[in-house]
């Protein structure tokens, strides 16, 4: 909802309250004006321009115009600003922005812009930025290569039985890999949406898409806490890097 602002105003009581803030940039008080609170943002109650604060989720752009621009964040926790509570007054409370103690900014573990980079010793599990933890890369390792270890000893105790199983379903081969082809192309299309079409995608459902990360490129190892790994290990990581394009090759050419 917008209000008028063909007149001028040179108090902040002559804005609506919590709606709109008073620009009292200008140096001529004639020029003072009452403005719609900026989308993203929280305005004070009956506040100035220096009163605006970011909206928890939003990220405060600091090179626009007198810095009230704002940004959605891509992961809502990792922005810090004012929430909006309902009190038993007309006018909602905005958690303290009247004081101006509103903590803006990114939460531990964050930084850049919209939040949405780790710094260093941190790795993003899905949506959190979380420590990295030195016995961690070692155990998620040694749960891999157990894995891995199991597969080929069921795999080498039924060798007899696959080898007759082979005849009966080998015209399937090349069927299966197609069929897991188009769903981890699907996967990575559907991973990738809110990245390319930028509107407001439901908090939940971006949060959802971020566990499929694991079928884009340069995101297949999650599971070993990427960035903790190649901080620690860089040339395996390098390693790693090297067999992704033929993978995808192979798995395409299928």
């Amino acid at each position: 909802m917008y209000f008028s602002t063909t007149e001028c105003s040179s108090q902040p009581q002559d804005c609506s309250p919590n709606v709109q803030y008073l620009n009292d940039t200008a140096l001529n008080k004639m020029a003072w004006t009452c403005l719609p609170c900026p989308e993203g943002a929280v305005c004070a109650y009956q506040g100035t321009i220096d009163q605006i604060r970011a909206r928890a989720g939003y990220w405060r752009v600091p090179w626009s115009k007198h810095n009230i621009t704002f940004l959605r964040c891509p992961y809502l926790a990792d922005c810090l600003g004012a929430k909006e509570e309902r009190t038993n007054d007309l006018a909602p409370s905005m958690n303290g922005t009247d004081n101006q103690h509103v903590h803006e900014g990114c939460v531990s573990g964050t930084m850049g812009p919209l939040c949405s980079l780790c710094i260093d010793g941190y790795n993003r599990d899905v949506d959190k930025c979380t420590l990295c933890i030195n016995e961690a890369v070692p155990l998620r390792v040694g749960i891999l290569l157990g894995i891995v270890v199991l597969l080929f000893v069921m795999i080498y105790q039924g060798r007899k039985r696959l080898k007759k199983k082979w005849k009966k379903y080998k015209p399937l081969y090349a069927d299966v890999l197609r069929v897991i082809s188009i769903n981890i192309t699907f996967a990575q299309i559907n991973s990738s949406v809110p990245s390319v079409i930028d509107v407001q995608w439901p908090q939940e459902w971006t949060k959802f898409l971020k566990y499929f990360d694991f079928v884009n490129i340069g995101k297949r190892y999650w599971f070993l806490a990427h960035s903790c790994f190649c901080s620690l290990l860089t040339l395996a990581c390098f390693t790693l890097a090297c067999f992704q394009p033929s993978n995808s090759y192979q798995m395409s050419c299928r």
